[in-house]
């Protein structure tokens, strides 16, 4: 059950019209947190193992996460393939380990 300030945020949130996305997100990410911070974590860490294994589509990784606020971290464990797309053009995805 999420915490009371998190449901008030929420409502905050829609009461100032913002976007159901950014309404969801009070459920999602602990206080002082963000989409862009995390999605920066997964590229930076990404950016440094693709690095390290050069010549490869895939690459395993993993991200240190604090998904209560309480500054105790779970690892998130990712991988990425990049590959071509529809048209050729090269693309990278990430996905959860065990996902395809």
């Amino acid at each position: 059950m999420p915490e009371l300030r998190t449901i008030e945020r929420a409502r905050r949130d829609k009461r100032a019209g913002k976007a159901p996305t950014t309404q969801a997100g009070e459920f999602v990410f602990p206080s002082g947190q963000s989409l862009k911070g995390r999605l920066w974590d997964v590229l930076t860490v990404l950016r440094f193992s693709a690095r390290a294994n050069r010549g490869s589509d895939r690459v395993y990784f993993a991200v240190d996460v604090d998904t209560n606020g309480d500054g105790k971290h779970n690892t998130v464990k990712l991988w990425s393939l990049i590959g071509p797309g529809d048209d050729g053009e090269p693309v990278l995805t990430v996905m959860c380990e065990g996902e395809d």
